[in-house]
């Protein structure tokens, strides 16, 4: 006897997929990062100058300060993100908040090079984005991400106990509410706070 079913995991990248990306403040983060024609990690990707220069920047803070962030002394590649598939974010938006300093950097350089008008403009308009708020939503989503993350890699594999389903959802509402919503993550923040941590991380 066979039976034929909808694959659980493509069923699970969508629904954690697509409430995240069009949930408010997310859809912008998503958009800047992801989706826009020159989205910043598109532009890392394809160009070889956006490249070069967050890579730049990245060696001159491990100079200055011993390492890049998260005490890691070296400089990070991994913001490679195929966005047809939700799982493959995660890294890139942790990376990213480690090299906060040196995406500030090159944006403000990239800003202030008047001769591409264009690109100036993306980039001052980048720099105005990436505040206090953008920061901690940036933390938000690459945390819901690998949580999801974690639950995907239980549905995705050959012979899975459907018996075990209802015991791994519970377990994956247990941890968001845990850290959602247990962890105050969710309450409101004061644009003080918000102020304040994005000030730490630049």
């Amino acid at each position: 006897l066979t039976a034929y079913h909808r694959d659980a995991s493509h069923a699970i990248r969508l629904a954690c997929k697509h409430p995240l990306e069009r949930a408010g403040r997310f859809e912008a983060l998503f958009d800047l990062l992801f989706h826009d024609r020159h989205a910043l990690l598109k532009d890392w990707r394809f160009s070889d100058m956006w490249s070069a220069k967050v890579q730049y920047w990245m060696r001159r803070i491990v100079q200055e300060r011993g390492y890049v962030g998260g005490h890691i002394a070296q400089v990070i590649r991994g913001f490679t993100c195929a966005p047809q598939r939700f799982e493959s974010f995660c890294t890139p938006l942790f990376n990213l908040l480690l090299v906060i300093p040196a995406v500030i950097k090159t944006l403000k350089m990239i800003a202030e090079d008047w001769r591409d008008a264009a690109q100036s403009k993306r980039a001052s308009a980048a720099l105005d984005a990436i505040n206090g708020q953008f920061i901690l939503d940036l933390g938000i989503a690459a945390d819901y991400g690998s949580i999801c993350l974690a639950l995907l890699r239980k549905f995705d594999v050959d012979s899975k106990d459907p018996s075990t389903t209802r015991q791994l959802f519970r377990h994956w509402e247990h941890q968001l509410d845990t850290l959602l919503c247990g962890g105050h993550i969710f309450l409101e923040t004061s644009s003080t706070v918000a102020g304040e941590i994005g000030r730490a991380h630049v």
